[in-house]
C-alpha cells in the first residue's frame, strides 16, 4: 500500500514537472507570429553593424524598409509613407514565421523587435510589405521581393 502511495506521488510530481517545463519558453521559442515593434531612435539602427534590408515600394511609391540584423538577429522596420497603413516585415525561418509591424506613426523613423534564433545560419527569408491589422494580413500588391538571407 504504502508502495502504492509513493509510486501514484513520483508519478504526480514527474507530471507537474513536464507540464512546467512546456509552459515555459526559452527566448528561442519566444512567440512568434503578430508582433509589433518599439520605436528607436536612428542611432540605435545606425549601429555599425550589417543588415540585409527589402524596400517595399510599389507604383514607385516608397512605403515600407524592412532589414534583418544576424547579429543580436535584430528586425528594423521603417514606415516610410503617411498614408496611415501599417508597416510590415513578413518573415519564415525553418518552421517559424510571423509578422513584425509597426502601427505608429510614420514619423517615428525606425523601429526595432529582437528575436532569438536557435540554429545559427539557417537560412532566414524575409520581405517588407504593408499590413492589414484588422484582418492580420499583409497587403500582396504592397510587398517587396523576398529577401534571403542566414541568422
Amino acid at each position: 500500500m504504502k508502495t502504492k502511495r509513493v509510486l501514484r506521488a513520483l508519478a504526480a510530481i514527474a507530471a507537474l514537472a513536464s507540464c512546467f517545463s512546456l509552459a515555459t519558453a526559452s527566448p528561442a521559442m519566444a512567440a512568434d507570429g503578430w508582433q509589433r515593434t518599439t520605436n528607436v531612435s536612428d542611432d540605435e539602427y545606425n549601429n555599425g553593424r550589417a543588415k540585409v534590408c527589402a524596400l517595399a515600394n510599389p507604383w514607385g511609391i516608397d512605403r515600407a524598409k524592412a532589414c534583418f540584423q544576424p547579429h543580436g538577429e535584430w528586425f528594423w522596420l521603417n514606415d516610410l509613407s503617411s498614408n496611415n497603413e501599417p508597416a510590415g516585415m513578413d518573415w519564415y525561418s525553418g518552421n517559424r514565421s510571423g509578422v513584425a509591424y509597426w502601427d505608429g506613426s510614420a514619423q517615428a523613423g525606425w523601429t526595432n523587435l529582437n528575436k532569438s534564433f536557435s540554429v545559427e545560419g539557417q537560412r532566414f527569408t524575409f520581405r517588407a510589405c504593408e499590413v492589414n491589422l484588422s484582418t492580420r494580413r499583409v497587403v500582396e500588391s504592397t510587398c517587396s521581393d523576398w529577401e534571403h538571407t542566414t541568422t
